[in-house]
């Protein structure tokens, strides 16, 4: 059997779309967010439900004159 033709002349209209909303997902999405970082002399790095330990962690710290 010789194959003379694919269907992958032009993406599909759904593969269009799809590419479309990622974009825009990516523009609209926050990367990333800071907390307590003005003076800071530590840092926690957190990913996840992990953040709220770390942000947690960072009010202990303060409180005992942590930076």
């Amino acid at each position: 059997m010789i194959v003379t033709d694919t269907f992958f002349h032009d993406p599909p209209k759904y593969a269009i779309e799809f590419k479309s909303k990622q974009l825009q997902m990516m523009e609209d999405e926050q990367r990333y967010e800071t907390y307590c970082t003005e003076d800071a002399e530590v840092a926690f790095v957190a990913y996840g439900i992990s953040s709220r330990i770390a942000r947690e962690a960072v009010n202990i710290g303060r409180a005992e004159g942590v930076k």
